[in-house]
């Protein structure tokens, strides 16, 4: 409590027992996240952004308006690499007729594909903003702190479909 800047009150009576109330800042929430690699990171993106998770084998991705699409539920999604968003290096993992995991945001009635490296897992996470220095950080919503004492960045899907809609796209099967 005292690392989240929070703080803790008890109170006694006897014959009635104690009460222990924790107080935390609001700038905390929790709430629960999908773990996903992309190149050598694990951040977290919020359940409630995320609308479906699937694998794309490659015969699946077409060329639409220049842009990598794939179809979901009858619709066209771009389809783009979170570690280009991210200006991330991309994983040499990819075989070339493999799936790749991607997972599909919505907000704001705009829905995009994200392919990722890995789906890591699901976590309960209580997200801390990033203070001001980094409030205007691009896809970045805050951070959490695993059990392992790892931080992981928290992504934020209005700030990522927003930043995937502009901009050069390479293929999501080309190689590095």
């Amino acid at each position: 409590v005292e690392a989240l800047h929070g703080r803790i009150n008890v109170d006694w009576t006897p014959g009635n027992g104690t009460t222990f109330t924790l107080t935390l800042p609001l700038a905390l929430t929790s709430s629960h996240g999908l773990l996903v690699r992309v190149s050598d990171q694990v951040l977290a993106i919020p359940l409630s952004a995320i609308e479906r998770i699937t694998a794309v084998a490659p015969q699946e991705v077409v060329s639409l308006e220049g842009y990598d699409t794939v179809r979901s539920n009858g619709r066209p999604l771009t389809l783009v690499r979170l570690s280009d968003i991210l200006d991330s290096p991309r994983a040499n993992t990819q075989q070339d007729d493999a799936p790749v995991p991607v997972v599909i945001l919505s907000a704001a009635e705009r829905h995009i594909a994200f392919a990722v490296d890995e789906l890591v897992g699901e976590q309960e996470m209580v997200m801390k903003g990033l203070g001001r220095q980094l409030k205007r950080v691009g896809g970045i919503a805050g951070a959490t702190v695993m059990g392992s004492g790892e931080v992981v960045l928290i992504l934020n899907a209005v700030d990522l479909i927003r930043l995937a809609t502009r901009g050069e796209r390479r293929s999501v099967f080309e190689s590095s």
